[in-house]
């Protein structure tokens, strides 16, 4: 039977973290409903997503901020050749950027500090350091903010090896899908009604193909 967890991951063996409910704490509605609680989700090794997804782009929160678990995903990202990004302290983005300065890296303070530094001399043309070689999340209630956005946003970050996501975790999304790619803009959302719209148009499209 699945059961909920509670302590240090890194205190707890795998055997243990495969008998716990993964979809238990997961709310789009802040906390209203459960919508994957009790659907017998698992928690997988991280290797087991890499050999069934060999292309696809993988994003890695590491949680730890010890020096022992940067240079342990380090070693272990070595040699992959994925693509992937590493969301992590302010801390891990120094560890990390030290060892390899081509890695994609994320943390709370750089995603703040683009946005603001990107607010302040966006409109001149230029991009800031702190939003080179990383990635921008940006909720669609402050979009209108960032000049350029979306098409000439994303393209200018991009050309800097960054990317614009729109990020919504309590807030609904109106803009279509396939509206925000064309833009070249990515999507992090919890909205269920954006998902299943989503959903639903991808398969209109594969049956009329």
């Amino acid at each position: 039977m699945l059961q909920t967890g509670l302590g240090l991951v890194h205190k707890t063996s795998f055997e243990q973290l495969k008998s716990i409910d993964a979809g238990y704490g997961y709310t789009f509605d802040d906390g209203a409903t459960f919508p994957f609680r009790g659907k017998g989700l698992r928690i997988s090794k991280l290797e087991a997503f890499y050999e069934r997804y060999p292309k696809h782009e993988f994003w890695l929160n590491l949680k730890d901020n010890d020096i022992r678990s940067f240079e342990t995903l380090y070693e272990y990202l070595a040699g992959k050749k994925s693509n992937h990004i590493v969301i992590t302290s302010s801390k891990g983005m120094e560890w990390f950027r030290n060892k390899d300065s081509s890695l994609r890296l994320a943390s709370v303070g750089s995603v703040k500090s683009c946005g603001i530094n990107y607010l302040l001399v966006g409109w001149a043309g230029l991009v800031p350091e702190s939003c080179r070689n990383t990635i921008l999340f940006i909720p669609p209630s402050m979009t209108k903010y960032f000049w350029g956005y979306p098409k000439r946003l994303a393209s200018r970050l991009q050309s800097y090896g960054s990317d614009v996501y729109l990020w919504s975790r309590h807030e609904s999304i109106t803009q279509s899908y396939d509206d925000v790619v064309a833009s070249g803009i990515g999507v992090i959302t919890s909205d269920l009604d954006f998902i299943r719209a989503t959903q639903a148009s991808k398969r209109v499209n594969q049956d009329a193909r």
